[in-house]
């Protein structure tokens, strides 16, 4: 099997069971971004089932490699089997554990990358942002997922009662991105579930 017709199949699997993956539409920006940006390395908070690693993977330079943080097993298992399907598991190293301890140890290891997906906690968006800032290469960028969250960020669909403390994290996140002085950012709501994408200023 082709990997395009795999890994279209995998996005159905996901959708039709309810597993969380990039929508289509931010996907396809972020892979022309990497067409561009021609990553030697890439940190992605969030695996999930290794859709959206396996797609950065096409975008990788020779000898690149992405990290990929997971707290889930099943997740793991299911990510692990997909992207040894596709011959990756050269490619994408796949770290278990809960994503802000695991990202504070690629810190505290002096790791450093050109492409940081942040798509895990949205309670952890923060602390995860602040490390990933710390770890971005001069030239890299950053891509933090879902920060419109289907509309109710910004208030143009009605907030959901079980929404209201992610909804309120995420307001959060993105005001204080707005106080940093050393970057760059700019708010896509209306791509996908809202991207934003970060880079340091020069």
């Amino acid at each position: 099997m082709q990997k395009e017709e795999f890994l279209n199949n995998l996005e159905k699997y996901a959708r039709d069971n309810w597993i969380p993956v990039i929508l289509r539409e931010s996907l396809d920006l972020i892979r022309v971004i990497l067409s561009v940006l021609k990553p030697k390395s890439i940190l992605e908070v969030g695996t999930a089932i290794g859709y959206s690693s396996s797609h950065f993977a096409d975008f990788l330079l020779e000898d690149g490699y992405i990290d990929t943080l997971e707290l889930s097993e099943d997740a793991i298992k299911m990510a692990t089997a997909n992207i040894e399907e596709l011959g990756l598991e050269d490619k994408i190293n796949i770290i278990q554990g809960d994503a802000t301890e695991s990202i504070k140890e690629l810190y505290e290891a002096n790791k450093t990358y050109d492409f940081i997906f942040i798509d895990g906690p949205k309670s952890k968006y923060i602390e995860h942002f602040d490390y990933a800032l710390k770890m971005l290469n001069d030239g890299g960028m950053i891509i933090v997922d879902n920060v419109e969250y289907k509309g109710m960020v910004s208030g143009e669909t009605e907030l959901a009662p079980r929404k209201k403390t992610l909804v309120r994290n995420l307001r959060t996140f993105l005001n204080k991105v707005s106080e940093y002085e050393n970057i760059n950012y700019s708010l896509l709501p209306k791509v996908g579930d809202g991207l934003l994408l970060v880079t340091k200023k020069v």
